[in-house]
């Protein structure tokens, strides 16, 4: 028994190994993109054999600012990842339940009606995208998107806090989260 369990710590010891790596390679290619410097992103993430994962990006309302789109196609094409947008209408204690099905029917066909921007740019610059509309915590909607997904989200792109933008009086930057749990689901 002690050699099977042995062979086990070897294999889960590799795993975590394999999952650390993938992960540093990953921040290193977004650092060296961010920079700048596409080809070596590419040539690290070519090296490291690192599937394509989606960048999500969430709106807390029915629509996405110009920003924010930017930032996302631009992230996207450096990295060569699809884009998933995903306007998400907040619960607040509660409120869902009280929603009628004509205000959420009303939520998501305004959505629809105003991704068509967001479609056309990254469509423009030959990004893959797709688009969702959720009802429901911010939190739990992007967890469960993570999972449908089956893990396949490296980053989560959201508005900055418009209470930090307007008592700034400067733009803030583009919160971008990154998922470190990205190997395993």
């Amino acid at each position: 028994m002690k050699l099977f369990k042995k062979d086990k710590d070897k294999g889960d010891k590799s795993q975590r190994e394999g999952a650390r790596k993938t992960l540093e390679n990953s921040a290193m290619a977004a650092a060296f993109a961010e920079a700048g410097e596409h080809e070596e992103a590419r040539r690290i993430l070519d090296a490291g054999a690192l599937p394509c994962r989606k960048i999500l990006v969430i709106s807390a309302g029915t629509s996405f600012s110009d920003r924010v789109m930017d930032y996302a196609v631009k992230m996207a094409k450096r990295l060569n990842c699809p884009v998933m947008a995903a306007n998400i209408y907040e619960s607040s204690h509660g409120i869902l339940d009280f929603l009628g099905d004509s205000n959420k029917q009303a939520f998501s066909q305004t959505a629809e009606e105003n991704i068509s921007s967001f479609r056309r740019l990254a469509q423009d610059n030959g990004i893959e995208f797709e688009h969702t509309v959720r009802f429901g915590d911010s939190d739990q909607v992007v967890d469960q998107i993570y999972k449908e997904q089956g893990g396949n989200i490296s980053y989560v792109i959201t508005e900055p806090d418009p209470e930090l933008v307007d008592s700034s009086g400067e733009s803030a930057t583009i919160p971008v989260f990154g998922f470190a749990n990205a190997m395993s689901t």
